[in-house]
């Protein structure tokens, strides 16, 4: 596998829903971030479904100092947490 022992923040449910999958299918542990969760969590599962690890959070993302921010700690929590395996 391509993205063992990688993680990928992966932003958008649509476009990014699908490059978010090929990651998993790679092997790499996948954070969806974006403005709409459903969509987020709808892909998470179709990734988690598979075997992969996958996490969701809806706006993450915080703007500073005119940059988009992703939210750290919500990242490492969902991807070192045992229970994203589900």
């Amino acid at each position: 596998m391509l993205l063992e022992n990688k993680s990928a923040i992966v932003y958008g449910g649509a476009i990014g829903g699908a490059v978010a999958c090929a990651f998993a299918r790679e092997g790499a542990k996948v954070f969806l971030a974006g403005r709409t969760l459903e969509s987020l969590k709808e892909v998470a599962q179709q990734i988690r479904s598979a075997g992969g690890v996958a996490g969701q959070a809806g706006p993450a993302l915080r703007r500073r100092r005119g940059h988009l921010v992703l939210l750290k700690h919500e990242y490492q929590t969902v991807l070192s947490h045992p229970s994203s395996r589900r």
